[in-house]
């Protein structure tokens, strides 16, 4: 997670460069000399421009701080800066969703069973993911084959594992792979609740 995160960084500030010459986070309100500024919303002239580093610990502070107030309806709720921009309330797109799709997933990936931020962070790299089928795929059935070998001991993730099949099967029938995604239909739908 750590290598495909630092690659969609910079790929997120390659794709912005031109139109970030000259800005400044409005985060830190620091330049983008070091690190290069982003900038994948709705938010207009000189507005929304930040480092991809700023608008993760932005994201991580707005959680955390939801959880720190044993508010988990607002941590959750919080966790929408991993995806849409707090100044425009517009969904970030491209590139830097999936840099912030990457980080969200690296921040919250190692947490304890049942913990519902995992499965939130997976979700939104998902979701980030929209236009990459294929390395989406290559992420989701790994996680998919995981899943279902912890299943069988934690009956508890069942939802999980219901989640990343049906992604799984999303991206399979996005690439005509129809044999496969109706395969994995079936098994959700055996494995689904019985009432």
């Amino acid at each position: 997670a750590n290598n495909k995160y630092t690659e969609a960084v910079a790929e997120a500030v390659e794709a912005c460069a031109e139109d970030t010459v000259g800005q400044t986070c409005y985060i830190c309100m620091d330049d983008g000399s070091k690190e290069g500024l982003v900038r994948a919303c709705a938010c207009r002239g000189t507005a929304g421009f930040g480092h991809v580093s700023c608008l993760v610990r932005q994201a991580q502070v707005a959680v955390q701080q939801g959880l720190e107030n044993e508010e988990r309806c607002i941590a959750l709720h919080r966790v929408k800066r991993w995806y849409i921009c707090r100044l425009c309330e517009q969904h970030y797109h491209g590139a830097v969703s999936s840099a912030l799709g990457w980080a969200c997933y690296k921040t919250y990936f190692g947490r304890p069973e049942g913990d519902h931020l995992w499965e939130l962070a997976l979700q939104i790299l998902c979701g980030s993911m929209q236009e990459d089928k294929i390395g989406r795929l290559a992420i989701l059935e790994p996680i998919a084959g995981r899943l279902a070998r912890e299943t069988e001991r934690h009956p508890h993730k069942l939802s999980q594992l219901l989640y990343v099949r049906s992604q799984v099967a999303d991206c399979l029938a996005q690439l005509g792979r129809n044999d496969e995604c109706l395969a994995l239909r079936r098994l959700n739908y055996e494995a689904g609740p019985t009432d």
